[in-house]
């Protein structure tokens, strides 16, 4: 968990990674991160090179505009979040950002200083419909010195082989509002959506108390809120304590994890959020639950320590779906298999 794809075989491997940075004037910057990595495995020796990361970033006023490799990580969490967390591997894909935080206009400047992002991603060749595309977009900011709240919307769609849909379809598609208002329209399965909300409260004068969530839904349907919630739903809750010990140099953090039953890989998009297939959301995947606690010490002397500690349950029982008429009215999940779940246990 947490190495960005990055490849390390059974036995022994040494590798050297490095970063590197340059400006081409005052609006474009070139980043690059070479990997070379050598060891013994599966009984062989091995040689791996290739580049981590390689893009390029072009600014204009408050806007950034990246194209190339690089990681992409979301969310509340110590790790990232539901959907894009530090285990997934770097993307090929072009990124907008604002560079600062900006006011919204008219009635939208009550939702305080906001940052806004976008992108769109090719998920290589090893996909169920090959090269399908990820679409992705993200408004968030600090509504008050003390509360912070940011919205996501993230569509796998296209490829070699998928549903067809016009661009109008699509677009509708990736606006949620719009989705639910026109579901006469276009019926067909033609994408794999997530949307999802997260909050943070900071309350600085209990030892920097931060209490976080991000909750997110695969197929929200306002019909079924009950199981869209928990059966299609992801959680992350969680709180931080930033100002213990001598100096404040002292912090712990723990979460509660929870992904849905067919999180990640529902129809027709099997292979899931993944690149290679490497999920770049939570590594739980789907039908699991995990507890993580962290406690580090850093008062910016010339030691500092951190031990992590972690408690998962996946499941793997089989489902299937079920509804009433043609707009599935009454959409429900129907157990065919139960299985024993698996537990690990980290520090």
């Amino acid at each position: 968990n947490g190495r960005a794809a990055r490849r390390f075989e059974n036995g022994t491997t040494m590798a050297i990674e490095t970063e590197h940075s340059m400006h081409l004037g005052a609006n474009v910057a070139l980043r690059v991160s070479p990997r070379l990595a050598a060891g013994t495995g599966a009984g062989r020796p091995f040689v791996d090179a290739g580049v981590t990361a390689l893009s390029g970033t072009f600014q204009f006023r408050n806007i950034a505009i990246e194209a190339g490799r690089q990681p992409w990580v979301w969310g509340q969490g110590m790790s990232g979040g539901l959907i894009a967390s530090s285990s997934g591997p770097p993307l090929d894909m072009i990124r907008v950002t604002s560079d600062l935080p900006f006011r919204a206009p008219w009635i939208f400047r009550r939702l305080g200083l906001l940052r806004g992002m976008a992108l769109v991603a090719d998920l290589g060749n090893k996909q169920t419909f090959p090269h399908s595309k990820l679409f992705a977009y993200r408004l968030g900011g600090q509504v008050t010195p003390w509360f912070e709240l940011a919205s996501y919307v993230v569509g796998e769609l296209g490829g070699e082989g998928a549903p067809g849909a016009t661009v109008l379809d699509y677009v509708v598609d990736l606006i949620p509002p719009l989705k639910y208002s026109l579901r006469h329209k276009n019926r067909s399965q033609f994408s794999n959506k997530f949307s999802g909300v997260e909050t943070r409260f900071r309350i600085p004068s209990l030892s920097g108390l931060q209490l976080y969530t991000e909750t997110g839904f695969d197929d929200a349907d306002p019909r079924r809120w009950r199981s869209t919630f928990w059966e299609d739903g992801g959680h992350i809750l969680g709180f931080s304590l930033e100002q213990l010990g001598p100096e404040n140099g002292l912090s712990t953090a723990a979460e509660f994890h929870h992904t849905g039953l067919r999180f990640y890989k529902h129809t027709p998009f099997t292979t899931g959020l993944a690149l290679n297939r490497t999920l770049f959301g939570d590594p739980l995947g789907n039908q699991g639950d995990g507890g993580y606690w962290r406690l580090s010490w850093d008062n910016g002397a010339r030691q500092s320590w951190r031990i992590d500690a972690a408690a998962e349950r996946r499941r793997g029982d089989e489902y299937s779906t079920t509804s009433d008429g043609p707009n599935e009215d009454n959409f429900r999940f129907v157990l065919m298999r139960s299985l024993q779940p698996e537990w690990r246990y980290r520090v």
